[in-house]
């Protein structure tokens, strides 16, 4: 989940400039990326305690649910509507790590440090994907069309979740 969603963030992320809306603002697309870096902060924040409120499951969807309607939203705003979506991608992203390693730390089929070893991969490896991805979209359909990556990608972040969810609740149930 954590590739994906950082698949879908990156491939979008790397070519902010490029929508339409970051060129309609005065300060351009350094807005965009300052608002976006504000909102991952607030997120990381909200993540963290969220989880350990509520528990992780009840971050990582909804997390992925806003990240997907932001990515089809962005390219489609008008400014003010782009800075508050960027806003809440933000948000939802950064939100979903601290969950993600909450519930990978709860699963305790390995040593912690090596879990968010491997996430943290995850995080990167995504982002690198999604920078490649995102620029085989601009160069083959234009930056307008990199919703559609990121939506997928969210799409599959889902169903993997989707299946998580539903292997746990299963488990628990057989007591296992």
């Amino acid at each position: 989940m954590t590739f994906l969603l950082m698949t879908a963030s990156y491939s979008t992320y790397t070519y902010l400039p490029q929508l339409p809306a970051a060129a309609a603002v005065p300060l351009g697309s350094g807005l965009f990326i300052a608002v976006f870096g504000l909102a991952g902060t607030a997120g990381t924040w909200w993540g963290g305690s969220a989880a350990d409120r509520r528990g992780p499951g009840r971050v990582v969807g909804p997390a992925l649910v806003v990240s997907a309607v932001a990515f089809a939203v962005l390219p489609h705003a008008t400014a003010v509507v782009a800075v508050v979506t960027v806003a809440a991608w933000g948000v939802a992203v950064w939100g979903f790590v601290p969950a993600q390693q909450h519930r990978l730390i709860g699963l305790g089929t390995a040593a912690p440090p090596l879990l968010l070893a491997l996430h943290s991969g995850a995080v990167h490896l995504g982002s690198a994907a999604g920078s490649l991805l995102g620029g085989l979209v601009v160069d083959t359909a234009g930056a307008a069309r990199l919703w559609t990556v990121a939506v997928v990608c969210c799409g599959a972040a889902w169903a993997v979740h989707t299946v998580l969810v539903r292997t746990v609740l299963v488990g628990k149930e057989k007591g296992s």
